[in-house]
């Protein structure tokens, strides 16, 4: 027997193919649905803080694939979503053209608070009425401020776009008197000019030397003349330069007054959307106002009084801000119409 014996080699059997699986591929998310209580709004033209105050508006937006996996998550975040886009459409919508109106109350709510009143003790009554007349001084004083923020408005972008289209006319008169002094210092001294022209031309193109040199003589004596009339034309026209620098200073000087209205014009934008929010809320009140009373229930009444005064009260304030806010806009389309009127130029 030999040493040592041939070994079979191992047979290794083939390991089977891999077959790859077709991955799935996931459903698009389907696009918002235009329904809910905020598309809803936005169509009648409401202002979007008066749907942000339910958070139902935001529960009709189906949520993502990842959502519906972590929804401990989704909880988390869905808040901190919606709030940049209160804040965008805040800024962005332009209120209701209805929004005094909504804060009113209803004639057949009053009828039912009325009806509501009688019913209740005397002493529910009395405090019942007395928050109703002061939720109606509120309302006049509110008229008042947003009327009056409304026309000082108005009347300060009038007299700045005045004063901004007259501040051209700064020193006209001066550059215009200017120009006639140069036009005609220029007509005076022509003569004198095609004159010394000439005698160059002749002494150049004379046929004799005498000639030439009597013709240069001519010519030299007239020299210095010709040369005080074009310093005299030069200083005008220096003259001239700096009315126009000095125009060009004061103009510049009224429109940087002026732009002092832009960081005001952006304050006013973001006083005005702060004020939506106690609006939402108030007319929210009224309407749980309006229910109570028509359900009879003097406690719910008092309280939806109460929290209509409170709202009321938030949004006077909002609106003393802007009113004062509307006080510096005029202040300083006003100290632009005084500094152009120092120029010598009247606007508005």
């Amino acid at each position: 027997m030999p040493l040592f014996s041939a070994v079979r080699p191992r047979r290794v059997p083939a390991r089977p193919k891999r077959v790859r699986r077709p991955v799935p591929i996931a459903p698009e998310p389907s696009p918002l649905p235009l329904h809910g209580p905020l598309f809803s709004a936005l169509a009648a033209g409401s202002p979007p803080s008066s749907v942000a105050a339910s958070p139902a508006s935001l529960a009709d937006v189906p949520a993502s694939p990842s959502a519906k996996r972590d929804p401990a998550r989704t909880g988390r975040l869905r808040p901190l979503l919606s709030v940049p886009l209160l804040l965008l459409l805040l800024l962005v919508l332009p209120a209701a053209p209805a929004a005094a109106s909504s804060i009113e109350i209803s004639p057949s709510a009053q009828a039912a608070f009325e009806k509501t009143a009688a019913k209740a003790s005397p002493e529910a009554a009395k405090r019942m009425n007395d928050r109703r007349r002061q939720y109606a001084a509120q309302l006049q004083e509110l008229d008042a401020a947003r009327k009056q923020a409304q026309d000082a408005h108005a009347a300060a972008a009038k007299l700045a776009t005045a004063v901004r289209q007259a501040a051209t006319a700064i020193d006209d008169e001066a550059i215009r008197v200017q120009q006639a002094r140069i036009a005609k210092a220029k007509s005076v001294y022509e003569p004198l000019y095609a004159g010394y022209t000439a005698l160059g031309q002749r002494s150049r193109s004379a046929g004799s030397k005498e000639m030439a040199k009597a013709l240069r003589l001519q010519a030299d004596l007239m020299k210095s003349g010709v040369q005080l009339a074009r310093q005299a034309v030069r200083l005008q026209e220096d003259q001239l330069k700096e009315l126009r620098r000095a125009r060009s200073a004061k103009i510049a000087d009224v429109r940087k007054t002026l732009a002092g209205l832009e960081p005001l014009n952006d304050t006013l934008r973001v006083r005005k959307a702060s004020a939506r929010i106690p609006e939402a809320a108030l007319r929210d009140a009224i309407k749980d106002f309006s229910a109570a009373a028509r359900k009879g229930d003097a406690a719910l009444v008092e309280r939806a009084l109460g929290s209509m005064l409170g709202s009321g009260s938030q949004l006077l304030a909002q609106w003393r801000a802007i009113v004062e806010l509307e006080r510096q806009y005029s202040a300083i389309a006003e100290q632009a119409r005084r500094q152009l009127a120092g120029y010598g130029v009247k606007a508005g």
